[in-house]
């Protein structure tokens, strides 16, 4: 029995390596998402952690809380859509090792 724990064993270690190193290069990876009108992108990490939201001077010309507030929102859900497909891009390959 002793050989399929081993086995099992460094299994299970290399398989939190890959998973460490996944999560790194996702808080290295940078992911962006834009309103539909192209007045705000966010920048985000791999993770969706949100890292800069930029807007377009034009926004403050209309003076509309409500489209900037909407406009602002919808960046935020593309950049964390982004990150999503990234991480499950980038973690597949780790469990289909497991298979």
């Amino acid at each position: 029995m002793q050989p399929h724990f081993t086995e099992f064993a460094e299994h299970a270690r290399q398989f939190e390596q890959q998973m460490r190193d996944a999560q790194a290069e996702l808080e290295r990876a940078v992911v962006t998402g834009g309103s539909a009108d192209a007045t705000v992108t966010v920048v985000a990490d791999g993770l969706g952690r949100t890292r800069a939201v930029r807007v377009e001077p034009v926004v403050f010309e209309r003076r509309d809380a409500p489209a900037l507030e909407a406009a602002i929102l919808q960046a935020i859900r593309a950049a964390a859509d982004n990150a999503s497909r990234l991480a499950g891009a980038r973690m597949g390959p780790i469990e289909l090792h497991l298979s």
